[in-house]
């Protein structure tokens, strides 16, 4: 007998005859009934489309004739599959037949498929009944030899292994594609589909004599009695199987099962919940991923097992009952701090890929776990979005505090513009007076600087400034090296400030003054200073470290036109430092204390000479030499004589072009004779008549080119034709009576108009 609910009757197959009868009223359906029929078999999942319609197959002789059930009765196709021997048993799904033939074999054929022949299965004891159900999607399940459940699918194979009763069973069914059931004498035999290892008993008194599934319902049937089975229900069973800690095959369960979209959506989402806690012990960190994007999952549950992560104001409580059994992550990981951390790390890139920016606890707890199990550099991109993500600051502070992430408290607080108090922290980690955490690398002073550079809080910055000098100041200088000169920043005023480093205030200024080319004459000045200073301080014996610094200063009063010279003179006035006065009186234009020092004090007549020569201007340098021409004449008499005349011989004998010989002559000496100073006449009435004679040649040579350019205009000129209506090209009135002439552009112009 078959229940066809779809049209509300029963198939029921009684000595060899098939008929529809009415559920309600047990009447046959339609004219008659089917005779000679051995077995029949039932399509579970029907490929025809009409839903009131039940399809069926039935066994005649040694043949497979397909039926089909309807209000109006039964109707046969007109095609039969032969088949080797009889059919006793026939299962149906899909348009795949399973057939148990009284040769003592299964076989499986598709009736679907015009062409195809059936495939010989697995033998069977001919002494017992076989049997032969739908299990799945093409899939069935026999009784093969010794009573052996073997499953079979439409190729002929088997994907699942065997089923082995604890003793002979004569009747199988499927439940819910979910349960296997055998019948033995007086127990049922239960096996999951999803673990085929476990076997439950139920027990009864009396005889079994039949096992039936009928639309969901479980029937047994002894010789006295009908049982109806209730199955545990699905929640139960994955409760259970929860309990155990067994998440694959409460997942396989549910699969199996045919709850409806809600009911397993809800359960699916507590397997995942569950089973997210065990991949995170395991390091499983794919499947946890999955199960908590599936389950949506509170990620609060996971970030509580790590002490403190979630902030103080949090109200969060663990779900009743625990989703898991473990007290905290040092119990999850059994106190492995390698574990810990990668399960850290791996919470830290969850809640930075999920809306933890819509909570203050998850943007809290995210920034702990970047923090404590991250990369530096992680760390300092989620520090850019400080201002966005809605942090409970006091908490996070607090925390990060008492992990002594002292550089990361700091990159907090210039985030939310608290400047001072990240560097006061920073300050306090320079002088040693706390240590910063081993996973906080504070790279030192360079990061407070860093943090000056980008401020524009001018008094911020002197503060500061102020506060570095003692610790390090020549990292200190380094903020105004690297911000632009301004009169928030005077160099002159960071110079002062560097008076106890003057070895430092130098190298700043001359950063200044020849890198960044200031042109101020209180820093030039001061430089100068600093250089006197350095000179003077020196000891004896150090001639060499001498020598460089006043190179470095005659180099400075050279090059520099920014000085206070006066004042650099009266610095100079009282110390040996006569090369440098001397350069200085030059620099004023007091050529004669200059020439003075060069002679008489360092008694140097080259760098004299040279003083004179490089003056870049002509009549400056006219004069200077007259100057020292002067001072070689009205010399010391206890001078020799010959040194007097051999220097002013030098001088007028290399740079004779430089003086006017008129007015050395007034100059020189009364007791100097002629035939000592032929040789400067001879020289000088020379260069006088060369340069007369140069000048007459340029001159005519300019004439010349000026009369050639003047023919070959005249050349070029072909004429114009004048008219009563030719106009001057400057006035632009009609030409009268003027004549007309051409300008050297080769146009017609008025007289008085060119």
């Amino acid at each position: 007998m078959r229940a066809a609910s779809a049209i509300d009757s029963l198939l029921i197959l009684s000595g060899n005859q098939l008929g529809l009868f009415g559920i309600h009223s047990l009447e046959l359906k339609g004219t008659s009934s089917i005779k000679n029929v051995y077995a029949i078999g039932v399509d579970e999942n029907p490929i025809s489309g009409d839903p009131f319609a039940v399809q069926f197959c039935l066994s005649r002789k040694a043949s497979i004739q397909l039926g089909e059930a309807t209000e109006k009765g039964l109707t046969l196709a007109g095609r039969e599959l032969s088949l080797d021997s009889v059919p006793l048993a026939l299962s149906m799904e899909s348009g795949l037949v399973c057939a148990a033939l009284a040769n003592g074999y299964y076989t499986i054929i598709n009736t679907g498929i015009t062409s195809s022949k059936p495939i010989t299965l697995c033998s069977f004891d001919t002494r017992d009944k076989p049997q032969a159900i739908h299990v799945g999607k093409e899939e069935f399940l026999v009784l093969g030899p010794g009573g052996l459940g073997v499953f079979v699918t439409k190729d002929g194979s088997s994907q699942r292994p065997p089923i082995s009763w604890p003793q002979k069973v004569s009747q199988i069914a499927v439940h819910n594609h979910m349960n296997i059931l055998g019948m033995g004498q007086d127990v049922i035999y239960v096996h999951s589909l999803v673990d085929y290892e476990r076997c439950e008993k139920i027990p009864f008194q009396g005889l079994l004599k039949c096992l039936c599934v009928c639309e969901g319902n479980l029937y047994v049937s002894s010789s006295k009695s009908l049982f109806k089975l209730n199955p545990i229900s699905i929640e139960e069973q994955v409760d259970t199987l929860l309990l155990a800690e067994e998440y694959g095959k409460a997942l396989t369960l549910l699969q199996l099962s045919h709850l409806k979209f809600k009911e397993h959506q809800i359960l699916e989402s507590k397997i995942h919940r569950r089973a997210a806690f065990a991949h995170l012990a395991n390091l499983d960190f794919d499947f946890a991923l999955e199960s908590i994007r599936t389950s949506d999952l509170d990620l609060r549950e996971i970030v509580s097992l790590f002490p403190k992560m979630l902030p103080s104001s949090s109200t969060f409580k663990r779900t009743l009952p625990p989703l898991h059994k473990f007290v905290d992550i040092r119990h999850m990981t059994k106190g492995d701090e390698e574990r810990e951390r990668e399960i850290g790390a791996f919470l830290a890139a969850t809640l930075s890929t999920v809306e933890s920016y819509a909570s203050q606890e998850l943007s809290t707890a995210l920034f702990k776990f970047v923090a404590l199990y991250e990369s530096r550099e992680a760390l300092q991109t989620l520090l850019t979005s400080v201002n966005v993500l809605p942090l409970d600051f006091p908490d996070l502070l607090g925390w990060l505090d008492s992990q002594k992430f002292y550089t990361t408290i700091g990159m907090i607080y210039i985030k939310i513009g608290e400047l001072g108090k990240a560097i006061d922290i920073w300050i306090s980690a320079l002088e040693g007076r706390i240590q910063p955490s081993q996973y906080d690398t504070f790279p030192g002073i360079s990061l407070i600087i860093e943090s000056l550079v980008d401020s524009r809080d001018s008094s911020l910055v002197w503060t500061y400034f102020e506060k570095l000098l003692p610790i390090d100041a020549s990292a200190a200088v380094e903020i105004f090296s690297r911000k632009p000169i301004s009169s928030d920043y005077p160099p002159l005023r960071v110079a002062e400030k560097l008076g106890k480093w003057p070895d430092i205030s130098i190298l700043y200024l001359e950063d200044c003054v020849e890198k960044r080319e200031l042109e101020d004459e209180d820093c030039h000045t001061y430089l100068a200073s600093l250089y006197i200073d350095q000179i003077l301080a020196l000891d004896e014996g150090k001639e060499k470290e001498r020598s460089d610094w006043r190179s470095k200063l005659r180099n400075f009063f050279i090059q520099s036109n920014f000085l206070r010279l006066q004042f650099l003179i009266g610095r100079l006035t009282n110390t040996l430092l006569r090369h440098e006065l001397a350069i200085l009186h030059g620099k004023a234009g007091d050529h004669k204390p200059a020439l003075l020092l060069f002679t008489t004090e360092l008694n140097d007549h080259k760098l004299a000479r040279d003083y004179c020569r490089n003056l870049k201007r002509k009549e400056e340098r006219k004069e200077a030499f007259l100057i020292l021409l002067e001072i070689y004449f009205h010399s010391e008499q206890g001078k020799e004589i010959q040194e007097r005349m051999e220097n002013t011989l030098k001088v007028l004998g290399d740079f004779g072009e430089e003086f006017d010989l008129s007015l050395v002559l007034w100059m020189l000496p009364d007791d100097w004779s002629i035939a000592f100073i032929s040789g400067l006449l001879f020289r000088g009435v020379r260069n006088t008549i060369h340069k007369k004679r140069q000048a007459q040649l340029l001159g005519g040579l300019s004439k010349r080119m000026n009369i050639d350019w003047q023919m070959g205009s005249f050349q070029g000129n072909q004429g114009y034709v004048i008219d009563a209506e030719s106009i001057c090209t400057v006035c632009h009135k009609v030409f009268d009576l003027t004549d007309p002439i051409f300008t050297k552009q080769g146009f017609v112009v008025h007289d008085k108009c060119k």
